[in-house]
């Protein structure tokens, strides 16, 4: 019988895996709350289904008699995913495992408990239940289980950490937050690392800085760069620790997407692990690099198919320097279009531009801000390093207010 999958959500980041699939003689069954996902447009069967709707998915499931379950480039389906591929005794992660990753305070439990570096953190549904010392201020709070930067903020006085704690709350469906150390980074950019892993042994090394915009908000990645600009040293700490950490973990097949950095004792700290395949094209960004087609692998795992291992090893440095910028607004307002300079246009590989012209954008708060996406290959190191630290310079988001 033709392989049938379930695609928990049809966002524009998505639709390159509904694609894959067809591309692939895969019948794609796609699930989402927004009847007008553009999946939907895509997918050889829509249900207007929410991805954490988990007994009408399973339904779906039923009826559809999938064989595969697919939740690309998002956390907060990930964990559905992985119940209803336990729930049908399909491939899939861990449900427990899966757990741990998309819940920031279990995530932090588990550092702590295999020796990894931690901030110190609270946990909390209500900021009256807190009494946080002065010094320990600046302090960063977050959601628990919420995902694209929404409702994170960094706050440095009591009175500023009540209103932070409120926006948290808003965005968490357990109605949790945590308020955690903020780590101070002695190098410019976040490690940022794609990667992919079979029979727990991690195959793709999708390593590359992770640029942020001080701008609107320095919590949102505006931009990738590809290679990494850490030192070798510190590259190693990186694997040694990721290794650790997905071996500890019990996944054995997966697309893992990581956010790290080191602190001015240069001491390694993980911000965020997601075991799914990154936002923002990142599984396609490392394919231009490598020629590794982490989309394909995700598909062929979630339908228990064998993966060619030898298709899938990188190291994370390839033989061109890369960008990928995350196009985004810096005001609320009417979308005009994206500027390129001269110098900048014979650069771009690929355009991706989710918005019309005349559309309202938001500032970039969080990461479902994105307008579009950018794919740049640069003819040198120092090209690069010039364009990807004064990236405004080179390309301007038109935005009418």
């Amino acid at each position: 019988m033709k392989d049938r999958i379930l695609f928990l959500g049809g966002a524009s980041s998505q639709v390159v895996a509904i694609e894959c699939a067809r591309e692939k003689g895969i019948y794609s069954i796609v699930c989402d709350y927004d009847a007008s996902a553009p999946g939907a447009e895509v997918c050889d069967k829509f249900y207007n289904v929410s991805t954490l709707d988990f007994e009408s998915l399973l339904s779906v499931a039923q009826t559809e008699h999938v064989n595969g379950v697919v939740a690309y480039a998002t956390d907060r389906a990930a964990l559905t995913a992985a119940k209803l591929a336990d729930r049908l005794n399909l491939p899939g992660n861990p449900p427990s495992a899966v757990e741990t990753f998309t819940n920031k305070q279990l995530f932090r439990g588990f550092l702590k408990r295999n020796n990894f570096n931690v901030p110190k953190v609270w946990e909390t549904d209500s900021e009256k239940d807190l009494q946080i010392d002065e010094s320990y201020y600046p302090l960063i709070v977050k959601p628990v289980d919420s995902a694209g930067s929404r409702g994170v903020t960094t706050v440095h006085d009591s009175k500023e950490l009540s209103l932070a704690i409120d926006l948290a709350l808003k965005f968490s469906p357990s109605g949790k937050c945590i308020v955690e150390e903020f780590i101070e980074r002695n190098h410019p950019n976040v490690i940022e690392v794609e990667l992919f892993a079979l029979n727990g042994k991690i195959v793709t090394w999708g390593l590359m800085d992770c640029i942020r915009d001080f701008q609107t908000n320095p919590l949102v990645p505006a931009a990738y760069r590809s290679p990494i600009t850490i030192d070798a040293e510190r590259v190693a700490i990186v694997k040694q620790e990721i290794t650790r950490l997905v071996q500890l973990s019990g996944i054995m097949n997966s697309a893992f997407n990581v956010e790290l950095i080191f602190d001015k004792k240069g001491r390694l700290f993980f911000l965020d692990i997601g075991p799914r395949s990154g936002g923002n094209m990142l599984p396609e960004f490392i394919e231009k690099i490598s020629g590794v087609n982490m989309v394909d692998a995700t598909l062929d795992v979630a339908l228990g198919h064998t993966v060619n291992k030898a298709k899938m090893m990188f190291d994370g440095f390839g033989e061109n320097d890369w960008g990928l910028i995350a196009l985004h607004a810096k005001t609320d307002g009417v979308f005009e279009g994206v500027c390129y300079s001269r110098e900048i246009e014979p650069l771009i590989v690929d355009e991706y531009i989710y918005k019309e012209k005349g559309e309202k954008v938001r500032s970039f708060t969080a990461g479902d801000d994105v307008l579009g996406l950018t794919f740049l290959r640069f003819e040198s190191k120092s090209q690069a390093d010039r364009m990807m630290d004064n990236m405004d310079d080179y390309v301007s988001i038109e935005v009418l207010q």
